[in-house]
């Protein structure tokens, strides 16, 4: 069996506003002043900064490219046949399902044409399923196998994201908007005459996120570490 399944999103699509990990007006009282106090500025930061947390963590896209996002939607993962060989089982116990968090539920799991009780198989953090019978775990079937879960936030998820998450996209977008005012890419400069000058971190005037922010994503268990194996 691929180690790597085809992956579908099966729910209606979300907006943009659905997928913000903040709102305007918290990141207005954390910036304060113009141009935070343009819904037309910050909103489109907003959405920039929260598409670039969702791709850094390695939210996975489906096979129709729809955005990666942590508002709660419902996926499907499939892994499908390969040759039955000398085994009924592969020596596989866990399915690495596509990184969306936090999965919420585990709709179904169907193995080889038949849904399983959910007794017979066991979500582990970092979105690993495992194949049990009894107490004891298996190798999953090497027929096709069809996962259904529901991952995300509920939406809009600026009403109900972690902290950490929406300070991770206040403080990019509070870089981003205080870059707009001056020299994008100096950080500090010193007397005349005696002209220094020091630049800035990757993400303050390239567009990419602040270390501080990757930092944050890291601690927080949002990225995906996961190694193919």
């Amino acid at each position: 069996m691929s180690d790597t399944p085809v992956f579908e999103v099966t729910s209606d699509a979300v907006t943009l506003a659905d997928m913000r990990l903040t709102t305007a007006a918290k990141v207005r009282a954390m910036i304060g002043g113009a141009p935070a106090d343009d819904p037309t500025i910050i909103e489109p930061l907003i959405d920039r900064a929260s598409a670039a947390i969702a791709d850094y963590c390695g939210l996975a896209r489906d096979l129709l490219g729809k955005p990666a996002t942590f508002a709660r939607e419902t996926c499907r993962a499939t892994w499908f046949m390969q040759s039955w060989r000398h085994h009924e089982r592969c020596p596989r116990h866990t399915l690495r399902l596509p990184w969306r968090t936090p999965i919420t539920a585990i709709s179904s799991v169907v193995e080889a044409g038949v849904t399983l009780d959910p007794a017979s198989y066991q979500l582990k953090p970092g979105g690993l399923l495992d194949r049990l019978s009894g107490d004891a775990s298996i190798g999953w079937s090497r027929a096709k196998i069809v996962v259904v879960y529901v991952a995300g936030f509920t939406v809009p998820v600026s009403t109900n994201v972690p902290p950490a998450l929406e300070q991770a996209v206040t403080e990019q977008v509070k870089s981003w908007t205080t870059a707009r005012k001056r020299d994008p890419t100096i950080a500090s400069e010193s007397v005349p005459d005696v002209y220094q000058a020091s630049y800035k971190v990757s993400g303050e005037a390239d567009g990419n996120l602040l270390l501080s922010v990757e930092v944050g994503l890291q601690a927080g268990g949002y990225v995906n570490w996961a190694v193919e194996s």
